[in-house]
């Protein structure tokens, strides 16, 4: 069983001001799992949260002469895990694609699974679509890794933010060998002070790919790194946990007179309202699984919620007053 790390559950700072986003099952807690017609289940990544990586396990469902790719992210449980349910473990290897020789990195990153889209966009050209819609300007990744690579190869996580077509924030952090899990944090140096409108988040457990022309990735087959709590890093603001352990929504939004707030279970605790600087508008005792809050004193703006229950923050989640 691999050491542990003894901390808290990661929190962290989100600057709403720039239409906060985070790392939806950034701590790698939700799984679902899928089934192909001939390999049999596999687990893969839930998508949750408004941002959330994919990984590339899509390609194993390919079938006879569209190829065979292997599995290359595996859930693993808490025993290899730094402080919560379940861990990702990235794991390189190589295939035999058609008649090619293909390196397939354990990786996963910015790119959407809806629709086969993976599998297609492979299939076309090769190619795979690695931004997505982003609007946040955080100011580091943080995260867990143990890394175990094979000769001499090196992992790595990157993000590269645009405003259009045009760089304005990067970030690459390489991950070295280790045989128990160590924290790191990546900074994202910004070149403009635009809001960013995309986003380019990687990681993986060989740093030598190239997601534009996936038969041109190198590196190591059996390189295998294990990743736990990531999460973006906010230069200031207030606290919201990586991965909700309960669901809240609020109806309707945006609103110009009044929200309900529906959470999945009844709770005894308080609900917090935080305007779009961070600072604390109203704070709500809650005893159910439902509230309505009046608008009628709030400015126009994006507002933050944080619901709390024995002096612990248990779900967020936000709304716009227009």
């Amino acid at each position: 069983m691999r050491t542990k790390i003894s901390f808290l559950a990661v929190l962290f700072v989100v600057a709403i001001a720039n239409g906060q986003t985070t790392i939806g099952n950034g701590s790698f807690d939700n799984w679902v799992e899928k089934n192909t017609i001939s390999k049999g289940k596999y687990w893969d990544l839930s998508s949750t949260g408004t941002f959330h990586f994919c990984t590339l396990n899509q390609l194993f469902e390919l079938e006879g002469d569209q190829g065979d790719c292997p599995l290359t992210a595996f859930r693993v449980s808490n025993e290899d895990s730094v402080v919560s349910n379940y861990a990702l473990r990235l794991r390189s290897t190589s295939t035999i694609f058609g008649n090619e020789d293909v390196f397939m990195p354990g990786a996963i990153g910015t790119w959407d699974t809806d629709d086969n889209n993976i599998a297609s966009e492979f299939l076309d050209d090769e190619a795979i679509d690695t931004y997505r819609p982003f609007t946040s300007r955080p100011s580091s990744i943080k995260g867990s890794v143990m890394y175990f690579p094979v000769a001499g190869d090196s992992a790595s996580v990157e993000v590269e933010l645009k405003n259009g077509n045009t760089q304005i924030g990067y970030g690459r952090y390489v991950i070295n060998a280790s045989t128990d899990y160590e924290n790191f944090e990546c900074p994202i140096t910004y070149t403009s002070t635009e809001t960013p409108t995309l986003i380019r988040f990687i990681v993986s457990a060989s740093a030598a790919y190239d997601f534009a022309q996936m038969l041109h990735c190198k590196g190591q087959a059996g390189s295998t790194l294990y990743v736990d709590e990531m999460s973006f890093e906010y230069s200031n603001g207030i606290k919201e946990n990586i991965n909700n352990k309960l669901s809240a929504k609020v109806m309707p939004n945006p609103s110009s007179e009044q929200i309900n707030l529906v959470l999945e279970k009844e709770i005894n605790g308080l609900v917090k309202v935080y305007d779009n600087m961070g600072r604390l508008v109203d704070s709500y005792q809650i005893n159910g699984n439902q509230m309505t809050i009046s608008l009628s004193d709030y400015a126009d703006g994006q507002y933050f919620i944080n619901v709390e229950e024995n002096n612990k923050l248990i779900t967020s989640t936000r709304f716009v007053k227009q």
